[in-house]
């Protein structure tokens, strides 16, 4: 990684950083999750991770959105 994604990164406080994913495919992004314990895949599909203990809010809220504008988006 060259430094100035480092420093990118470590601006948005991400340290200690040993390797970077970007931009993941559907199915690499579920690979990682699950191999990683980090999501699992819900009924019907989707990947559902949970947010940690840290988040600055309620770790029960829910948020669905839907509007014209994401009606036609491929979200895996």
């Amino acid at each position: 990684m060259q430094a100035d994604e480092v420093n990118i990164l470590s601006g948005h406080g991400i340290n200690n950083i040993n390797k970077v994913y970007w931009n993941l495919t559907t199915a690499d992004l579920y690979e990682h999750a699950i191999l990683n314990h980090e999501g699992k895949i819900a009924h019907r599909g989707p990947l559902v991770c949970t947010t940690g203990k840290h988040t600055g809010r309620s770790p029960n809220d829910k948020f669905i959105v839907q509007e014209p504008a994401a009606e036609n988006v491929s979200w895996g």
